[in-house]
């Protein structure tokens, strides 16, 4: 039975409003927040609104500011300190649960990566078959599958297409156009599975040690297993540091007497600025056509550094040509003027271009003629 707002779901969604008042509006905008360690905006949890109060009253007496973009500046400062702060103390957080982990559920931990690893063996056979054989479990569980394999062939005489593909899987066969050929026979199967089988096993008491010498290097905090989330708190401290080391030289540049940057500080974002900007207006005068101002032709560079002046020396000709040509967008008149005259120009061009090549074409055609005659 139906519902009467499964009927209009458009009118159900009308009656979600969701939050109203200012604190259930402010509870919302945080349901995703986690550690709040990603992301480019000011954002921490509320347990650590007081801390950022604190550090940031301690940097006001260390960092003045005379204007509001320093104030910003300071903001900033002190915000990727505590980015920072939060980043290590996660960090030993990580490491700490690593080596609890490692005294009481060690194999149990790196079966669930082998299980993550075998998720995907199907899809990437030879980057996932090659990591699980640098690991004692994943060597462990490339043998079990081996086993099953020898089992299945005393059940019938050769592997099932999906016995084949996971034995083509397990050695790491990633050539879109698989060699079935070399193992539809049973002797061809029975051997591929014992050879590999004897491979695994010949290191296995050496994988067994190091397997050992590594989680007790763990335990006592020599080295840790970098897993994902160490990987992305490292990203996330990496970028703190870099925004922080930003944040500290714009502040001492406002202090030397350095004006604030511009919005558009990549080349990008000014020649946008620059085409977008309103031409200023123009007296009749003024507005009458000139000529197109050329400049001269750079000079051939001599060596590796004189291409950056060339390429200056150009971008400086296109800038002189879209001067032109928005100082003539002035007038609607003088602009089609202007085009008109430009095509008109460019016609003649053309039309010059033609005639020489019909007569060099003619000569061509008579110095041929000509040895034709004589021979």
């Amino acid at each position: 039975m139906l519902l009467p707002y499964d009927l209009n779901p458009k009118a159900n969604a009308n009656g979600s409003t969701g939050p109203k008042s200012a604190e259930g509006k402010l509870n919302s905008r945080v349901n995703a927040l986690s550690h709040g360690l990603a992301g480019t905006g000011h954002v921490c949890l509320a347990a650590l609104g007081t801390a950022f109060l604190v550090k940031h009253q301690e940097y006001s007496g260390v960092f003045p500011t005379s204007n509001a973009y320093e104030y910003d500046l300071v903001v900033e400062i002190v915000y990727q300190e505590l980015r920072k702060q939060q980043c290590r103390e996660t960090e030993e957080a990580i490491k700490t649960e690593s080596q609890d982990r490692a005294q009481t559920c060690w194999f149990e931990d790196r079966c669930v990566e082998v299980e993550d690893l075998t998720a995907r063996l199907s899809r990437q056979p030879g980057p996932v078959s090659a990591r699980l054989r640098t690991t004692m479990i994943g060597r462990e569980y490339l043998d079990t599958c081996w086993v099953e394999l020898l089992e299945a062939l005393k059940e019938k005489d050769v592997w099932s297409e999906d016995q084949l593909h996971l034995a083509l899987d397990l050695i790491g066969c990633d050539d879109p156009i698989r060699p079935y050929s070399r193992y539809t026979t049973r002797e061809a199967q029975l051997n591929l599975a014992a050879t590999q089988r004897e491979l695994l096993l010949e290191k296995r008491a050496e994988f067994v040690r190091l397997e050992g010498e590594e989680r007790d290097r763990t335990i006592d905090g020599t080295t840790f297993l970098v897993n994902k989330r160490l990987r992305l708190v490292r990203r996330y401290l990496k970028d703190a540091e870099l925004r922080y080391d930003r944040a500290m030289t714009a502040y001492r540049a406002s202090r030397a007497g350095a004006s604030p940057p511009a919005e558009a500080d990549d080349a990008v974002g000014q020649a946008k600025q620059a085409l977008l900007r309103k031409p200023e207006p123009q007296s009749p005068v003024a507005a009458q056509p000139v000529a197109r101002t050329t400049s001269a032709k750079p000079p051939e560079p001599t060596d590796a550094s004189a291409w950056s002046l060339r390429t200056d020396a150009l971008r400086a000709a296109a800038n002189s040509l879209v001067a032109d040509v928005i100082s003539h967008a002035a007038s609607s008149s003088d602009f089609a003027e202007f085009v008109s005259a430009e095509l008109e120009e460019l016609r003649r061009q053309d039309e010059a271009d033609q005639l020489l090549a019909y007569e060099a074409n003619q000569k061509v055609f008579a110095e041929r003629r000509q040895q034709a005659s004589q021979t």
